[in-house]
């Protein structure tokens, strides 16, 4: 997921698909552009809210999450997790003998 620091990046790499196709465009034009891109009506109002310091939400952006959780007595883990928590369990997996459940 692109963020509002990524912004020059995006509008440098536009330019240049751009002239790959005979089209030209000013650098500020890509710039007024990708902030639309970003929900806003100027460059000026991106360029703000990239030199403001990130919030707490901005600093990391979970698409998915994948919990490790290490253990070591399978039938507890399950009691726990499935019995108590009310987990379920969608797939399970052993690389071979003697090797860790991944599920």
């Amino acid at each position: 997921m692109l963020a509002y620091h990524d912004a020059k990046t995006m509008a440098k790499a536009m330019r240049e698909a751009l002239a790959a196709r005979d089209l030209t465009i000013s650098h500020s034009e890509a710039l007024e552009i990708v902030a639309r891109q970003f929900g806003l009506a100027t460059w000026n109002i991106l360029s703000a809210k990239i030199e403001a310091p990130p919030t707490r939400q901005e600093t990391i952006i979970f698409e998915r999450t994948a919990p490790i959780v290490r253990i070591f007595d399978v039938a507890k883990a399950h009691e726990f997790y499935l019995g108590y928590l009310g987990f379920t369990v969608d797939w399970e997996h052993r690389y071979g003998d003697n090797f860790p459940l991944y599920t």
